[in-house]
């Protein structure tokens, strides 16, 4: 299969049929503390706006029957 470090799928031939296998990789990181303190707040404001926009979605979609699209959000953010 030869180098596939950087493949999140790989395939595999079963006799029948080529399937796709999953695969997964896990990293441990030890950031300072100052890179801590960054990465919080910043996974603070991920969730602040990812909540702000999960809300108008909601509110828009019990009047309408219709959420938000991506574009609709994007424009209010920019």
């Amino acid at each position: 299969m030869g180098d596939e470090s950087g493949k999140l799928f790989s395939s595999c031939w079963d006799g029948k049929m080529m399937r796709k296998m999953h695969k997964a990789f896990r990293f441990r990181i030890y950031p300072t503390k100052k890179q801590e303190i960054l990465l919080n707040k910043t996974f603070g404001c991920c969730r602040f706006v990812f909540n702000y926009f999960l809300e108008k979605w909601n509110k828009a979609y019990e009047q309408t029957g219709k959420g938000l699209s991506y574009n609709d959000c994007s424009k209010q953010l920019t």
